[in-house]
């Protein structure tokens, strides 16, 4: 095992985990990994990148990097953010400003585009809306051209574009979130419902949930949703909503909270956290694990985005309060509630680690990768304590290459600290330090 270099440990690593061999393969964005994991520039980074899905579309999306380096061992928290039915990811960051916050607070955002009317052609909020196939059964701006009457396959994009987003920079698998406004609320609310293995938290401003919480979740997420008290679009209340030729039938919006309480197996009895002029916030839990669910009124607030900026007119989505901001308030509650962790999220954020090592390890960042390979291993080795039997080879061998390559590296430094300044044998030596 002493023996196995980068290149042997790519194979074993990088093909059995769950497809990213192939994400890696099929990658056509404008940046390489290498680049995204080591971009030497002062700036924040946004990458516009595509890729194919299985149903056969060509889906876009942008990606926030922030300037600060090198990124934490475990990776960044992640957070997906969808945009409102019309929207784009120009607009929601724009309107939502997680671009500034992700460089103040050094997290990752990535923002797809949803599917247009016509595929054809450009997206435009009026002539060719884009929307999210979020499982209501219907669209008010698309009709029957809707992502939805399409059937496009929105959570296997998503869980794909997840899995996209950690081969171009260093993510933490336990602090994965995602957020939507309007349509993209729904939507978000969809995906973790329907891939709670993939998602820490969800957070909702003025979504149109359908989720009952009839099932039980197999794996903790939590909730935080934000209701405006005078949204004309998705009344608090419930009842039709929506222009009088499309208006649609929707639940009082406190049952879209009760509902994920419950989902998550939280007790039906509820706290007042604050009640006052600006606005109310209702929490479920917590659980032992710190598990929680919170339902925020903004207090004479319509539709658009608190604390952001609309373009939109008043009396179409009612009026903006700037009592609270829901990017910030979204992103503490994001912070307190990663994934509880288990064998199987500490061994997929082994993985994820050990990706970054082999990736540091080619491009000849060999003190980087010196690191990486011991955090994927030690992270590796704990996993294996609660993990199948069945699994414990496989992640021993892992673990082994991961500190045999690690133990080669610092020989190798070694040595070439104790060579000569000029001269030395080693071709690689610019990649780690000089005494």
């Amino acid at each position: 095992m002493s023996g196995i270099g980068p290149r042997v440990l790519t194979a074993s690593v990088l093909v059995r985990t769950d497809g990213l061999a192939d994400a890696l393969k099929e990658c056509s964005q404008e940046v390489t990994g290498v680049q995204a994991l080591f971009r030497m520039g002062q700036r924040q980074s946004n990458i516009n990148f595509h890729l194919e899905t299985s149903d056969g579309r060509r889906r876009t999306a942008t990606l926030v990097i922030p300037s600060a380096l090198p990124p934490p061992v475990v990776g960044r928290a992640l957070v997906v953010m969808l945009h409102g039915a019309g929207g784009s990811t120009a607009n929601v960051l724009a309107s939502t400003h997680w671009e500034r916050l992700a460089e103040r607070e050094n997290f990752v955002v990535v923002c797809p585009n949803g599917t247009p009317c016509d595929e054809s052609k450009s997206e435009s909020f009026f002539r060719n809306p884009q929307t999210w196939n979020d499982g209501k059964g219907f669209s008010m701006s698309s009709g029957d051209r809707s992502a939805e009457a399409k059937g496009v396959d929105d959570v296997g994009f998503l869980a794909a574009l997840i899995l996209r987003v950690s081969t171009l920079t260093a993510i933490d698998p336990r602090q994965v979130f995602i957020a939507g406004h309007s349509n993209g609320a729904a939507m978000a609310s969809r995906f973790g419902a329907s891939r709670p293995d993939l998602v820490a938290a969800v957070g909702v401003m003025a979504g149109p949930n359908f989720f009952a919480g009839s099932e039980s979740f197999s794996s903790p997420v939590a909730l935080i949703s934000f209701s405006g008290e005078k949204d004309p679009i998705v009344p608090l209340a419930g009842g039709l909503a929506g222009p009088r030729r499309q208006q649609f039938e929707t639940r009082a919006q406190r049952q879209n909270a009760e509902g994920w309480a419950r989902a998550n197996g939280l007790p039906t009895g509820t706290t007042m956290m604050r009640d006052d002029k600006d606005v109310a916030v209702e929490r479920w839990g917590p659980s032992d694990e710190g598990l929680e669910v919170r339902w925020i009124v903004v207090k004479n607030h319509g539709h658009a985005w608190a604390g952001g900026e609309s373009r939109l007119p008043g009396f179409l989505i009612g009026p903006a309060s700037d009592a609270l901001d829901a990017t910030v308030t979204m992103w503490e509650f994001f912070k307190a509630h990663p994934k509880h962790p288990t064998w199987s999220t500490t061994h997929q954020q082994a993985l994820a680690i050990m990706t970054r090592a082999v990736t540091a390890d080619e491009g000849g960042h060999y003190e980087a990768a010196l690191e990486l390979y011991q955090a994927g291993a030690e992270l590796m080795l704990g996993a294996i304590k609660g993990a199948p039997e069945a699994r414990k080879p496989e992640m021993r061998e892992r673990a082994t290459q991961c500190l045999d390559r690690a133990e080669r590296i610092k020989q190798e430094r070694e040595l070439r600290r104790a060579a000569p300044r000029f001269g030395s044998p080693f071709p690689y030596a610019d990649g780690c330090e000089r005494s």
